[in-house]
């Protein structure tokens, strides 16, 4: 363990409750901060009416994505299906 890390399970074993719960909240904060940020810059990598695929059940699904959501991208897919997909699950299809 590096000296960051046991530094803080000391600092750790003399917090009371209170104490913990309020680090927790703060944590619990910080971490949705990081996710949402990483999920703008997800999202941020494809415009409207990009041309995308993903697999769904070992199906490759096609589409063009209609709607860029806070969360997911919706898509309208070539097979007449709507999907809301997150972006990490999409590849953009180049087309020369």
């Amino acid at each position: 363990m590096n000296k960051s890390l046991s530094h803080i399970d000391n600092t750790l074993l003399k917090l009371d409750e209170a104490e913990l719960m309020a680090l927790n909240r703060k944590i619990i904060e910080r971490l949705k901060l990081i996710r949402r940020t990483k999920n703008v810059f997800s999202i941020a990598k494809f415009n409207i009416m990009d041309r995308v695929y993903f697999t769904n059940n070992g199906e490759k699904i096609t589409g063009t994505i209609v709607r860029l959501n806070q969360k997911t991208i919706s898509i309208d897919a070539d097979n007449g299906g709507q999907w809301r997909v997150a972006p990490d699950f999409l590849i953009k299809i180049i087309e020369q």
